[in-house]
């Protein structure tokens, strides 16, 4: 038993409710069971009950034990003074009730099966913990509740935004070249993308808008690729223009060696992306702009169709020649991950911010256009029975599995919730043996 179980049990009022009585015999009638306080204080807010025939409102403390109250100091703490019902676990201290406040004890009230289960999925190490009962909750249960992750997971990239933003006094263009950046480093190379985008900022790109060489030589230089002299002319020539420019703008390169390119498939170079971000810079005068006018998932694709300069076409490394031809182009997987990961936050949180709401359907409309996902997280729980038809899907189930379920925070989720407040459902002679109530 812990008390998170137990604040779990009275939110839910998830216990035998009849006849409740005080521990000297007040009759209670639960009318409000509080708002549940994760701050100081008591555990639960602006309650109502009645006991004994008078209608109290305040605050509700739970402990495990009645001498908690003694334990944690709460006769001498102010805070504690407004508190109408104590309630415990397990009454301890039969000839002693603190401060004579009334006392109601739930240990006989609570079904041994709650609890079972609860320690059932406190132990699983699967990657959706409730496995051993998900197949008996009710589909409208489980599709609301992943509504609620996707939008928990937009309103988590909100918050990162809103600090991008603040770090550049409020300049949507600067944070959104920024994301962008971030986002072609595609998880392996994010940091080091990041970084780029932070030592050249995008107004200094746009004054060379129209010279695609000097945007590429600006780029590969500040990434540190071009502190080296070079065979290819090429390579070469951009070389010399960085110089140039680092001259006129005082740039420090960062170190090449931040980049990696282990596993990852020629392609998904960095080199390669560098120069795809590079055209799509040159491409794009008013980045953020353009996000904003994106519109349906067509446009979207659009905005992202962008090609590496020709010398990738048969390279993937500076002075290496590569043993076949790549178009060079940005494959139709990495832009829908600029999509969901770039352009549908930027334009959630910008409606979000700006009270726009046009902005946020646009977002989700994308996700829901968008393909579903593949990884470990949404081939398990499709395996579990959950939906992956798209994006939106995908989203809702990676951030239920990062945020909830690798936390394991069932007593928070809506699905853990309806596993716990059901008596009997998912249970077999295999897995619980337990019936009735606590002891």
């Amino acid at each position: 038993m812990t008390e998170d179980f137990l604040h779990f049990i009275w939110k839910y009022k998830n216990f035998d409710a009849r006849y409740l009585e005080t521990i000297d015999g007040k009759e209670i009638k639960i009318i409000n069971s509080g708002e549940y306080n994760t701050h100081s204080g008591p555990d639960f807010l602006n309650a109502q009950v009645i006991i004994g025939g008078t209608h109290w409102a305040g605050n509700i403390e739970l402990h495990l034990k009645t001498s908690d109250w003694t334990a944690h100091n709460h006769s001498s703490d102010p805070a504690y003074e407004n508190v109408i019902l104590h309630v415990v676990f397990d009454h301890d201290t039969p000839t002693a009730i603190p401060e004579n406040r009334p006392l109601l004890a739930l240990k006989h009230r609570i079904h041994s099966n709650t609890h079972a289960k609860f320690e059932i999925l406190k132990k699983q190490h699967n990657i959706i913990p409730c496995e051993p009962f998900i197949k008996g909750v009710n589909d409208i249960i489980v599709t609301g509740w992943l509504d609620r992750m996707l939008a928990e997971r937009l309103e988590y990239k909100t918050d990162y935004i809103k600090k991008l933003l603040h770090q550049n006094k409020n300049d949507w263009a600067e944070t959104a070249y920024q994301l962008t950046g971030r986002n072609f480093g595609f998880k392996v190379n994010a940091e080091p993308f990041e970084k780029l985008t932070r030592i050249i900022p995008h107004k200094i790109l746009a004054r060379h808008k129209n010279n695609f060489p000097q945007i590429e030589a600006m780029l590969f230089g500040q990434a540190g690729f071009l502190q080296e002299v070079y065979t290819d002319p090429y390579p070469e020539a951009l070389r010399k223009e960085y110089r140039f420019l680092a001259g006129k703008y005082n740039f420090t390169p960062n170190r090449k060696s931040e980049w990696k390119f282990l596993r990852l498939r020629p392609g998904n170079f960095p080199t390669i992306r560098i120069s795809q971000f590079a055209a799509l810079i040159h491409k794009s005068e008013h980045l953020f702009s353009k996000i904003l006018e994106v519109n349906d998932i067509k446009k979207a694709i659009s905005f992202f169709d962008v090609k590496a300069s020709d010398y990738w076409k048969t390279h993937y490394t500076f002075d290496t020649p590569a043993a076949s031809k790549s178009s060079g182009a940005l494959g139709k997987d990495s832009i829908y991950n600029l999509l969901i990961n770039t352009v549908a936050p930027l334009l959630f949180s910008y409606g979000h911010i700006k009270n726009e709401p046009k902005y946020k359907d646009v977002a989700m409309n994308l996700l829901e256009n968008c393909p579903k996902e593949l990884n470990t997280i949404t081939k398990s729980s499709v395996n579990l029975g959950f939906q992956n038809k798209n994006a939106y899907d995908s989203q809702a189930l990676i951030h239920l599995r990062n945020e909830h379920c690798s936390k394991q925070l069932c007593l928070t989720c809506g699905i853990g919730a309806a596993i716990l407040k059901t008596e009997d459902s998912g249970l077999t002679k295999n897995n619980i043996q337990l019936t009735g109530f606590l002891a």
